[in-house]
Parts: C-alpha cells; structure tokens; sequence
C-alpha cells in the first residue's frame, strides 16, 4: 500500500493526496476534589496536537454526586 490515490477530472489530472507525514496529541488533566468525601469536584484539561493539523483546546467540568 504506497498511500497515494490517482484520479483526472475534465482531462486534467488530479494532484495525488498523500498520507506522509506524522502528528502529535496530548492531554494535561487535573482533577481537585476539596476533601475524599466531598460531593463536588472540580476537573479541568488541555488537549492540543501538532502535525498537518495544529490545536488546542481545553475543558472545565464541575461535579455534584447527589
């Protein structure tokens, strides 16, 4: 399997995509809970990536177990 594809439209030929190339992802989490019998805890992370594709993003969750 060489990763290219082949294709022409209109008698012009398509430029072959490619799946060279490598990426990166990784998260960094942390998660508080004020005491190990409280109800609430708070959870925030950060997840990003680089390669072809580049991001970042993250998240805050707060919990309450009834």
């Amino acid at each position: 399997f060489a990763g290219t594809a082949r294709g022409s439209a209109g008698g012009l030929e398509i430029p072959q995509p490619s799946l060279k190339g490598g990426s990166t992802a990784g998260e960094l989490g942390l998660s508080y809970r004020p005491t190990a019998a409280a109800a609430a805890a708070i959870d925030l992370a950060l997840h990003g990536s680089t390669g072809i594709q580049k991001s970042v993003s993250g998240s805050l969750r707060v919990k309450y177990k009834f």
